[in-house]
């Protein structure tokens, strides 16, 4: 892959491989659409057979759409809490200096904005951290993520090539406060 002058992008492969993920190769999946989070884990566990060890799975899955049309998955993804947790603090794609407002907790960022490479496709959205999904698991939205489809003769596919690139990573968690207000709104 070409190296690209003043990049702005933290490459997370390397981080992967440093602890045996991704190191024997990445596993691409398919999973038909999924309403909520909760229903995209429980499949995940249920219908994907358990991945060898050092392997990476990038699962995609279908973006679901409204009845108007709409798509109300726009660029979301995932990525299970192993991985997360490698992932530094990360501002346009240099690591973060360590203060408060950059300080993650010890499961690695909630969001973060990366791109992902794998066999000729390119990804790029947003992935949040998951702890409900299966270990070494990537989930990526369709078409809204996937910006190039890879073909089964080009290079990149040839080669099993694969790369993570983070841009940036959210905050720390923050602490929520309620009020009366707020119960009542959230009970309406």
């Amino acid at each position: 892959r070409p190296v690209l002058v003043n990049s702005q992008t933290l490459a997370a492969r390397p981080l992967f491989e440093g602890i045996g993920i991704g190191v024997r190769g990445v596993q691409v999946e398919k999973l038909s659409p999924c309403e909520t989070s909760r229903e995209l884990s429980e499949r995940l566990w249920q219908e994907l057979a358990p991945l060898p060890p050092g392997m990476l799975r990038i699962v995609e899955v279908d973006d679901v759409v409204s009845a108007s049309g709409s798509v109300l998955t726009d660029g979301v993804g995932y990525m299970s809490a192993d991985l997360a947790a490698v992932i530094p603090p990360t501002s346009g794609g240099h690591l973060a200096l360590a203060d408060e407002e950059t300080k993650q907790g010890d499961g690695g960022p909630l969001v973060m904005q990366c791109r992902l490479y794998y066999f000729g496709s390119l990804c790029k959205g947003v992935l949040m951290r998951s702890a409900d999904m299966p270990e070494r698991t990537i989930v990526v939205r369709t078409p809204s993520m996937r910006k190039v489809l890879g073909r089964v003769n080009c290079q990149a596919a040839i080669a099993e090539f694969w790369a993570v690139e983070v841009v940036r990573t959210s905050a720390r968690e923050r602490v929520a406060k309620t009020s009366k207000v707020l119960i009542s709104l959230l009970q309406a």
